[in-house]
C-alpha cells in the first residue's frame, strides 16, 4: 500500500543538451521536479546547470562529462541532498536520488512511501530517468478534425499497439476512425548490409578483379539494393476495413498477421505484409474492446463492452464459445498467459512458448472493478478478485491526516506473469492503482469487504490518479532475489518501471485489539467501530520505482511492451512511439 514518488524532467532536455554539446549556446539549465501523493507539501522543484565542457579521450570515459556537457550545479527548491548523476553509457540519461538514506535505510524509505502517513519530504530512491534511443512521429494519418490551422495539425492518439515479438522489427499502432497501420522499428544501424548478403562472384567484381566494366554493374546493383532494402525498412501498410476507432492490436506468433478489434463491432485479421483481409468475425452487440490469441492463432478470443467474451474458430470464421462474465460488465482489458513470461533478453521465447501450447485459461478486467479467470474447457470462472480501498484496511481514525479511497476503480489494463514459479496478475485501474495478484490464490467469489484486502493480493500501489492504460510484468534481469519488474504506461505522461520485491515472506494480515469504547457513544456508532476495528491491517511486498521515461511531455501514453530485443517501446500521444 504504497505512495510511489514520480519524476517529471523538462520535455526539451535532449535539444537543451544538443545545444551545448554543438557550441550553440555554452550553459543552460533545464528543470526537474520530484512528487508524492504522501507528500502533498514536499514536492522537489530544481534546476540542472548544464556547462560546456572540453571533450577529450579521458573526458569521454567520464560519465560525467560525455558528450562534453556536464551538469555544474543543481539548484532550486528546499533540499540540500538531491543527487543528479549522469548514467555512464548514455549522454542524456540520468540516476536521481535524494541523499543515500535509500540504499542504507531501506526500511526508512518503506515508511516514508507508506500510504497511512502523511510526509513533510519525498524519499527518492536511486532513479534512473531514461530518454528515448529513437523516436517515431506521425505514425497514424490525421484525422478529419486534426487540421487545427495552417500551422498546427493534430495528430491522433495510439490506443492500440502491438510489436512483433519475432526479428522481423515490425509494429502495428492504431487509433481514431479507423486509423491501422504497419511499420518497422528497426532503424539504419540495425539493418543488416547489403554487402554482406552479395555472393563471393559479386563481391570480387566490386573489387574491380574482373574489370572496370563488371565493378560499374556490380557498384550500380549494390546502390539499387540498398535503396529496395531502404524502402522496404521504411515502407508502411495501410490496414483497411474498421470505420470505428480501432481499440485492440496484437500480432499472431508468427509476426505477419494482426488480429484487431474496433468500436464498430467488429474482429479483423489483417496481414501484415500486405494489407489484406481474410477474415471478419461479428458478434458482439457492443464495442469490441481486447483480444486474446490461443497458440499459433487457430483460436481467438475478444471481449467487448456487453459484457462478454467470445471464442472463435479463425479457420471456419465462426463462433465457438461465449463466456458471460461478472455482472456482465464491459470487459476492458484481457490477457492469455503464456508459459514463458518475456525477459530482459527479449521475446523471442515467449513467442515460441505461444506457438507450442494452447492454454486453458485467460484473464480479464472489468470495469466493475474485478479481475477474473475464466477456465476455456470448463467454459467456467476458475477464479476472481474484486477492487478494495486504499489503502488497504482499517480506515483512518478522527485524528488522521491520511484518507482512504473507497475503490479502486474499473480495470484499464491487465497481465498475467508464469516463469520462474512465479504466477502472478497484475492489473491497472483508471484512478491510477496497480495491484500484484498470486493467481494460484484468486478466491471464486469476490464478495468480500471493500476495506479486507482479497487473500491474493501481494502489492499496490498509487503514484497519483492519473489512468493506467497499459501494464505488463517483465523478468527484473539482474536484480534477481525474486523480484519481478512492471512496465506501467499512464494517462498523465509519466510511463515508469516499477521493482517488486517478492522475495521476502508473503504479506500478513493481523488484527490488533481494538481501543475502548466510550461509554456514552450511540449503540449504532459502537457496533460499527466495532467492525471497522476488525478489519485487518495488511502489508505488502516492496515496490519501488526504478526507471522513469522520459519525453512525453505529460501526453498520455497508451501502450508499453517490449522488443524482440527486450527493448522497452511506448506509443502513445499525437502518433508517436518510442524506444527506450
Amino acid at each position: 500500500m504504497s505512495c510511489l514518488p514520480y519524476i517529471s524532467l523538462q520535455p526539451n532536455y535532449p535539444d537543451v543538451f544538443g545545444d551545448i554539446a554543438s557550441s550553440t549556446v555554452s550553459t543552460e539549465k533545464v528543470w526537474l521536479s520530484a512528487y508524492s501523493a504522501n507528500a502533498p507539501s514536499g514536492s522537489i522543484h530544481a534546476k540542472l546547470d548544464l556547462h560546456a565542457t572540453p571533450v577529450s579521450d579521458a573526458a569521454e570515459e567520464d560519465a560525467e562529462t560525455q558528450g562534453g556537457v556536464r551538469i555544474d550545479s543543481v539548484t532550486g527548491g528546499e533540499r540540500d541532498d538531491l543527487r543528479v548523476q549522469r548514467v555512464k553509457g548514455s549522454q542524456l540519461d540520468l540516476l536521481v536520488s535524494s541523499g543515500t538514506a535509500g540504499q542504507q535505510h531501506p526500511d526508512r524509505h518503506d515508511h516514508q512511501r507508506s500510504a497511512r502517513v502523511l510526509q513533510p519530504a519525498i524519499a527518492l530512491p536511486p532513479t534512473h530517468l531514461r530518454l528515448p534511443k529513437r523516436s517515431i512521429g506521425k505514425v497514424l494519418p490525421a484525422s478529419r478534425t486534426g487540421q487545427i490551422n495552417q500551422n498546427f495539425t493534430a495528430y491522433p492518439n495510439i490506443e492500440a499497439f502491438d510489436v512483433s515479438a519475432t526479428q522481423n522489427g515490425l509494429f502495428v499502432a492504431g487509433g481514431e476512425e479507423g486509423a491501422l497501420v504497419v511499420g518497422n522499428l528497426i532503424d539504419s544501424s540495425e539493418m543488416l548490409s547489403v554487402m554482406d548478403s552479395l555472393e563471393d562472384e559479386d563481391k570480387e567484381a566490386l573489387q574491380g578483379r574482373h574489370g572496370e566494366e563488371k565493378r560499374i554493374e556490380a557498384l550500380a546493383s549494390l546502390k539499387i539494393k540498398e535503396r529496395e532494402e531502404r524502402s522496404r525498412r521504411e515502407k508502411k501498410v495501410y490496414l483497411k476495413g474498421h470505420v470505428g476507432d480501432v481499440r485492440s492490436a496484437r500480432f499472431f506468433p508468427s509476426g505477419e498477421v494482426v488480429l484487431t478489434t474496433s468500436s464498430d463491432l467488429s474482429t479483423r485479421i489483417f496481414s501484415a505484409l500486405d494489407g489484406s483481409n481474410p477474415r471478419t468475425l461479428t458478434g458482439h452487440k457492443r464495442a469490441v474492446l481486447c483480444s486474446g490469441i490461443l497458440g499459433r492463432g487457430r483460436e481467438i478470443l475478444t471481449g467487448g463492452g456487453d459484457g462478454t467474451v467470445r471464442l472463435y474458430d479463425v479457420g471456419e470464421g465462426k463462433q465457438k464459445t461465449m463466456f458471460g462474465v461478472e455482472r456482465f460488465s464491459s470487459v476492458n482489458a484481457m490477457v492469455v498467459p503464456l508459459l514463458d513470461a518475456p525477459s530482459a533478453g527479449g521475446q523471442v521465447e515467449a513467442g515460441e512458448a505461444a506457438a507450442a501450447a494452447v492454454p486453458n485459461e485467460f484473464a480479464v478486467g472489468l470495469s466493475s472493478g474485478h479481475a477474473e479467470v475464466m477456465d476455456i474447457r470448463a467454459k467456467k470462472r476458475a477464479g476472481i478478485v474484486g477492487g478494495y480501498a486504499f489503502p488497504p484496511g482499517p480506515p483512518p481514525k478522527a485524528s488522521d491526516s491520511w484518507t482512504q479511497e473507497a475503490s479502486t476503480g474499473q480495470v484499464l489494463a491487465i497481465d498475467w506473469y508464469r516463469a520462474g514459479g512465479r504466477n502472478l496478475i497484475a492489473t491497472g485501474t483508471v484512478k491510477g492503482y496497480v495491484s500484484i495478484y498470486d493467481a494460484r490464490m484468486l478466491g471464486s467469489s469476490a464478495e468480500t469487504p471493500a476495506r479486507v484486502p482479497p487473500k491474493a493480493l501481494l502489492a499496490s500501489w498509487k503514484r497519483n490518479g492519473s489512468a493506467v492504460n497499459s501494464i505488463k510484468i517483465v523478468e527484473a534481469g539482474s536484480a534477481g532475489g525474486g523480484s519481478v519488474d512492471v512496465l506501467v504506461a499512464t494517462a498523465d505522461g509519466l510511463p515508469y518501471r516499477a521493482r517488486v520485491h517478492l522475495g521476502a515472506d508473503r504479506p500478513t494480515a493481523s488484527t490488533e485489539d481494538p481501543p475502548e469504547m466510550e461509554i456514552d457513544a450511540d449503540p449504532l456508532q459502537q457496533q460499527q467501530q466495532q467492525e471497522e476495528d476488525k478489519t485487518p491491517m495488511w502489508y505488502g511486498h516492496r515496490a519501488t520505482v526504478v526507471e522513469e521515461f522520459c519525453g512525453w511531455d505529460c501526453d498520455p501514453t497508451g501502450v508499453i511492451t517490449l522488443d524482440h530485443k527486450g527493448r522497452v517501446v511506448i506509443a502513445g500521444s499525437d502518433a508517436r512511439i518510442k524506444r527506450y
